[in-house]
């Protein structure tokens, strides 16, 4: 029997009571063929953290919450942590050292998916903007969200292709150019990695402007960009 399902949690209570939950019908550290996923995981406790990653759950986060964005974090982080608008990113304090711990989850086991909460966030998914700020996790006024939890590119276009494809059970058939698989690949205008290598918030925001020029589908090519 294949289950395909995703928990939504926002807070650390929430993600407790998921991984709790999962944790009754799965067996740490057989790995989760069923594709077990959970979701958002803004703030993230350090010991489920652990759990999560022993459990090998996929994990669905919006990137493109994970910078700073002031009128919301006001009304976020003071209900967590003793903090004044002038320490409100304390990086100390339990909210900046725990909120969406990327790298953390992925170095105890998860596994990235690409998030996007559509049309919550935004009416498209935007994959190049939550892939960009995961890497970067930055603002336009180079502000940093839990630097520590950055994660690279090879991650995040992971995350949009090969995880996206195990987490639905269909590894063996698309998420990869391999022979035997189905041609499934979009073509695009820059090349992300050196973007990437290159950091900073210029570099950052050209993978952001990434267009699609060509998208295969089964061998078939069904879009192509107008050159201008």
């Amino acid at each position: 029997m294949c289950i395909r399902d995703s928990l939504h949690a926002i807070g650390d209570r929430a993600a407790r009571v998921g991984v709790d939950a999962l944790e009754k019908v799965m067996d740490p550290g057989a790995g989760n063929p069923q594709g077990h996923t959970l979701a958002h995981l803004q703030v993230v406790h350090p010991d489920d953290q652990q759990r999560i990653g022993q459990l090998g759950l996929y994990l669905a986060i919006t990137h493109a919450w994970a910078a700073p964005d002031r009128p919301y974090d006001l009304t976020v982080i003071p209900f967590i942590d003793e903090v004044s608008d002038d320490d409100l990113y304390r990086p100390d304090g339990y909210y900046m050292q725990n909120v969406y711990p990327s790298r953390s989850l992925v170095e105890a086991g998860g596994v990235l998916v690409g998030g996007s909460d559509a049309p919550v966030d935004d009416l498209s998914p935007r994959p190049f903007f939550n892939i960009a700020a995961g890497i970067s996790r930055m603002n336009p006024d180079g502000d940093v969200l839990n630097a520590a939890e950055t994660v690279d590119v090879h991650e995040m276009i992971a995350a949009y292709t090969i995880n996206g494809a195990r987490v639905m059970g269909h590894e063996d058939r698309v998420g990869s150019i391999e022979v035997g698989k189905r041609a499934d690949l979009a073509v695009i205008d820059r090349n992300l990695l050196m973007l990437a290598e290159e950091g900073g918030f210029e570099a950052i925001t050209s993978i952001i402007d990434t267009q699609v020029d060509l998208t295969v589908f089964d061998g078939a090519v069904i879009f192509e960009r107008d050159g201008d």
